[in-house]
């Protein structure tokens, strides 16, 4: 007996890791390996708040004529009426009137491939307004219009541009059509 009491002795210790002290190890190696997974998590967050609270500083230390500037260069949202009172203020100051005004509804914008293809994929994250309107000017309320227009704080990308001329003066009635942006 005295022999056989090492041997059951262990039996029993060998039965015991196997069945219970075993699945208790692999619980707590899953348990350790998710408090690492929270832990991590924990201090990915709390660098996004730095992150965060140093581009808040920063965006606060803007000054508000600047962000004014930057509202207008790149909208949140369209604002036709404002968008036609600006350029028609552009074209008051060089003795130009706007006639025939036409606003094409806001298209949502896709990049477009070297070959001239729409790609899906690459959706731009900006939608384009088109604005397309007619007046009468002579060469040089056209440039000075032009000109003015490149100066203004709105992205505004000319897209078609024709001009007519009456035989004999040298007013001439050009036809334009603009883009404008704004994000999505």
């Amino acid at each position: 007996m005295k022999g056989l009491t090492p041997v059951i002795l262990i039996a029993i210790t060998v039965g015991l890791f196997i069945y219970y002290i075993r699945p208790q190890y692999d619980q707590i190696s899953i348990l350790q390996a998710e408090q690492q997974r929270y832990d991590d998590a924990l201090s990915a967050a709390g660098e996004l708040r730095e992150i965060r609270n140093n581009l808040v500083n920063r965006y606060n230390s803007f000054s508000t004529t600047d962000l004014r500037r930057l509202k207008k260069f790149l909208p949140e949202q369209i604002d036709d009426v404002r968008l036609v009172l600006d350029v028609t203020e552009i074209a008051s100051e060089n003795n130009i009137s706007i006639e025939n005004l036409d606003i094409q509804g806001s298209a949502q914008t896709n990049q477009s491939t070297p070959s001239g293809r729409s790609s899906v994929a690459n959706e731009s994250p900006v939608n384009i307004l088109q604005m397309s309107f007619t007046f009468d000017a002579t060469y040089g309320q056209f440039t000075d219009f032009i000109t003015d227009l490149e100066s203004s704080l709105r992205v505004l990308d000319i897209t078609n541009l024709s001009f007519e001329s009456d035989a004999g003066t040298n007013v001439y009635t050009f036809s334009i059509t603009l883009q404008t942006y704004w994000l999505k």
